[in-house]
């Protein structure tokens, strides 16, 4: 019996998750993606948050394991034209997730939106945050703006407000 062929548009979670159930249904699976990587925007909200750890960390990172984790970044050069570079990458990360984030089944959006939502604040943060005192001292939320950031996140997700 010769296999049936389809064609599975984009490597997002989705995509990725209808190509295995199709091979493992006997289907000769083709996935397109029009981008250079796999991951769709869910890859783009986990490059933010990471991308935002990697910042919020930066002298800790060095100070401590001698780590940089952004290509070509020289932190004896570390200035405010370099940190809004960084920065222009999140952003255009967070832009892409959120569309991804609101086209999530209303059962799985409430978790990922409350940790896009602190992530947010934290960048917000990091944006406000000038470049020398980055490599000083770790950038944090306090306790109290979490639990509100949860309350906001949970009352938007309640009424549907995403």
């Amino acid at each position: 019996m010769k296999k049936r062929r389809i064609g599975i548009i984009g490597s997002g979670f989705s995509g990725i998750s209808a190509a295995c159930f199709l091979a493992e249904a006997r289907f000769d699976v083709t996935v397109l993606e029009k981008n250079d990587s796999p991951g769709g925007r869910a890859m783009r909200l986990g490059a933010a948050f990471q991308k935002i750890n990697f910042l919020r960390d930066l002298q800790a990172d060095h100070a401590e394991m001698g780590r940089v984790y952004f290509p070509g970044l020289d932190l004896k050069r570390f200035d405010e034209p370099c940190k809004k570079r960084i920065e222009d990458s999140i952003r255009k990360d967070f832009d892409e997730a959120v569309k991804g984030i609101k086209k999530l089944p209303r059962s799985a959006r409430f978790g990922v939106y409350v940790a896009y939502v602190y992530y947010l604040a934290l960048f917000r943060k990091i944006k406000n945050t000038p470049s020398h005192m980055v490599m000083r001292s770790r950038i944090r939320i306090p306790k109290p703006q979490k639990a509100t950031l949860l309350a906001y996140s949970f009352v938007k997700h309640q009424l549907n407000w995403l």
